[in-house]
């Protein structure tokens, strides 16, 4: 049984099934999750070392290296490139695409395992790291409090904000930025040192001694079994002043007596504000395949909770939210589908200026893309731009089936058939000539499902939505549309006795035929001039198309189009090693830039200087160190401002260069979540490749001078960072082995006095300090 006939003669079944897949579809479409785009994992992995205090040159020879030596083996490798930075260090692994990476992530696993032999005993644990877009953040937000709460502000937003977020279903991550972290100080008083004999090596020695807790095993007495443990850990910043440094017997040397030992903070090296005020940031990640919209709407929800409900009377803010971003793009995709199918379905009425048709050929629309929602389900994906996109293009092409179906019915019903007769007859005469249609449209999209890279995975989607949505549609007009026509042209509208007395539909019926008539008659004396003159018509299609080809170079071509969602970012550099307190005195002039001159903004946001948090931002690209600052500013709506981003950074442009000591400025006008998956970088980059550094930097600095002549062009940068000053202690290691100093112990000694050493760890309900 083919089937048209089965549509026709088993109506029920045939509206069940639909119905069925009415139901499976707006279920499908409910937990379809909504995304900006579909879900990209680059074929990538890094490696990433932090080695705190090192310089760029002792992280690339003790630590880049090494690990490069080892990956450069692991199988499938395409491009071995690495990132050498003051105290971090990214070795990034790129493979060809179609790779399994959870295989090639265990294969860098286990060659690390040989490079940690050789790797510095100060390093941190090497982190392996695989870049997906589920991993981008998806929100901002910032958070303020009065001045006399901000000491406190890091502890209450780790314990009663950042808990809380992570808490909320779909979170997956929580980043916390700025804030005075707890730390236990201890400043030792060198002159007292040196009266005593002792070294900064004895101190941390002891501190780490004195400061433990360790099970010591059973002990039975009778009956009872008692477990034994000494509770050797500081219980109070007291404990830590009364240590025992030394003792001779006659003179006992306490910490306190050398020491001053506070409980304070860590060096403020880093800094956030928002609106103007000090506070800190948070950065929310979602979990793979979560729903971007509703987490951002959940943690909306939850932050304004938790401003009412905390007492220290926090004050947060949004600074970013991907899902704004999102929601807009998905709102026009959409409206643009609805409209489309309302056109569709008001062109087929004008065409065919009947009602009853016309709803027939219409209810294909909502049938055809319903069934690509259940696909859509069960092959994971999301609803996003590709996605809606596809639905776009294919809305205009599933009535095609449907018209031609209810053409030929209606064409037999007028030679006097039944109904059931015309649908089976009318179905059958075009199946094959619709099959085939459909088909050679297919082949046409189909292929796209082969391209690999990123293209491939964003028009993937489009090739197999849209291959779906026309399969549905071909069967929904061998099935669905001629029962519907058996049902509902059972009377000719011309044969109808009331047609008489809907004037209004009469006038629309003449009015069109007579439209028609003419299109008719104006096509045929077209047709007769075309084949009269055949040469001037092939001439000038020729001419046509050869102009058309002419204009090719003139189109510009970019990956994706740029938007304006009004983020605006900019940052920063002072000259190499500007310190901290210097960096954030111009970021609070910049501040003052944005406040005056940008009246457009809604938030205004400030990242100075750089810590341990930061540091992976600078691995994967970003500029990092106490000589930067970040500029942000999220904008009012496009429909609500005069000028664009762009614009706006062009104005205030001038205002920032002008201050004192600003070495470079780069402007990002343009949503930070795009620039993070499609690549934030420059439109145009030239690479310098040689191994004297030298001969490098001298041609980089000499192209950037010939470049910045160039009319347009602006931001010109070397990735490649001028060294910090440094200051170089020179050792005597004759004199320094007569005095039983080792280079090591002055190394050491120098790096505790200067830079710190995190001697044992202080646990007081729960947490943990340095």
């Amino acid at each position: 049984m083919r089937l048209p006939e089965f549509g026709v003669k088993f109506p029920v079944t045939n509206i069940m099934i639909f119905l069925s897949i009415l139901v499976l579809g707006l279920v499908s479409l409910r937990k379809l999750p909504i995304d900006l785009m579909p879900e990209i994992e680059p074929p990538s992995i890094s490696v990433i070392t932090v080695y705190e205090g090192a310089n760029a040159e002792d992280v690339e020879s003790k630590v880049t290296q090494v690990i490069e030596n080892n990956l450069a083996i692991v199988s499938n490798l395409d491009k071995l490139t690495s990132r050498s930075l003051e105290g971090v260090s990214t070795v990034s692994c790129r493979f060809k695409w179609g790779v399994n990476l959870d295989e090639a992530s265990n294969d860098i696993r286990d060659r690390l395992e040989f490079a940690k032999r050789s790797l510095p005993d100060e390093i941190e644990t090497p982190i392996v790291f695989k870049f997906n877009t589920a991993t981008i953040p998806i929100i901002f937000v910032g958070v303020t409090a009065p001045r006399e709460v901000y000491p406190r502000l890091f502890h209450l937003v780790d314990k009663q904000v950042s808990d809380e977020l992570k808490r909320i279903p779909g979170v997956g991550a929580v980043q916390m930025y700025g804030g005075l972290e707890r730390q236990i100080n201890i400043n030792l008083d060198r002159a007292r040192l040196e009266a005593y004999g002792l070294s900064a090596q004895k101190i941390a020695e002891r501190l780490a001694q004195e400061n433990i807790s360790l099970p010591s095993g059973n002990l039975k007495v009778g009956y009872l079994d008692y477990t034994l443990r000494v509770p050797g850990e500081f219980a109070s910043t007291d404990e830590i002043k009364d240590i025992v440094i030394s003792s001779d017997g006659e003179k006992t040397v306490y910490l306190k007596d050398i020491a001053q030992v506070e409980d304070a903070f860590k060096e403020e090296t880093f800094s956030v504000r928002s609106q103007g005020k000090l506070g800190m940031m948070l950065m929310v990640q979602k979990r793979s395949g979560a729903n971007t919209v509703e987490v951002a709407k959940r943690i909306r929800s939850e932050i304004q909770k938790l401003e009412k409900r905390l007492p220290e009377k926090l004050k947060f803010s949004i600074l970013s939210d991907s899902s704004e971003h999102i929601v807009q793009s998905i709102n026009d995709l959409s409206q643009t589908v609805y409209w489309g199918g309302f056109f569709v379905v008001l062109v087929v009425l004008f065409f065919l200026s009947q009602i009853r048709p016309s709803a027939i050929i219409a209810l294909t629309i909502p049938f055809s893309l319903i069934i690509s929602f259940i696909f859509m389900y069960f092959l994971g994906y999301t609803i996003n731009i590709m996605s809606l996109s596809s639905l776009a293009i294919a809305i205009g092409m599933v009535v095609d089936n449907a018209i031609v179906v209810t053409d030929n019915v209606y064409r037999h019903r007028e030679k006097g058939e039944s109904p059931i007769e015309a649908a089976i007859a009318g179905t059958s005469e075009v199946g094959r000539a619709i099959s085939a249609s459909t088909l050679t449209t297919v082949v046409v999209f189909l292929p796209l499902v082969f391209l690999t890279g990123i293209t491939g995975i964003m028009f993937k989607q489009l090739a197999v939505i849209v291959t779906i949505t026309l399969l549905a549609s071909l069967f929904t007009a061998l099935t669905f549309s001629p029962m519907l026509c058996s049902k509902l042209l059972v009377r000719l509208p011309e044969a109808g006795p009331a047609i008489a007395g809907r004037a209004m539909y009469r006038r629309f019926y003449e009015a069109s035929a007579r439209f028609f008539r003419h299109l008719e008659g104006a096509y045929g004396r077209a047709l007769e001039w075309v084949l009269a003159r055949k040469k001037i018509t092939i001439f000038t299609s020729i001419a046509v198309f050869v102009f058309s080809l002419l204009l090719i170079p003139k189109i510009g071509t970019e990956f994706i189009p740029e938007e304006d969602t009004g983020d605006l970012n900019i940052t920063v550099e002072l000259p190499p090693g500007t310190r901290y307190e210097q960096t954030d005195k111009i970021a609070r002039q910049l501040e003052d830039i944005f406040a005056k001159d940008v009246p457009e903004a809604l938030t205004i946001f400030s990242r100075v200087g750089q810590s341990a948090s930061t540091r992976f931002s600078g691995a994967f690209g970003a500029r990092t160190g106490s000589n930067i600052m970040i500029i942000g500013a999220k904008l009012s709506k496009i429909s609500q401002r005069a000028r664009s981003t762009k614009e706006i950074a062009e104005a205030i442009r001038p205002k920032i260069a002008g201050l004192l000591g600003v070495k470079r400025i780069s402007i990002q006008a343009g949503s930070p979540f795009s620039r993070l998956l499609f690549g934030g970088g420059k439109p145009v980059s030239i690479e310098i490749l040689g191994h004297d550094l030298e001969a490098a930097d001298k041609l980089a600095y000499h192209l950037r001078s010939q470049v910045s002549q160039i009319a347009g062009i602006v931001d010109v940068t070397i990735s490649r960072e001028l060294g910090r000053p440094e200051l170089q202690v020179e050792v005597d290691r004759i004199k320094a082995s007569s005095l039983g100093l080792s280079m090591h112990t002055i190394a050491d000694t120098l790096r505790t006095y200067f830079f710190g050493k995190s001697a044992t760890k202080y646990r007081q309900a729960g947490d943990e300090y340095d």
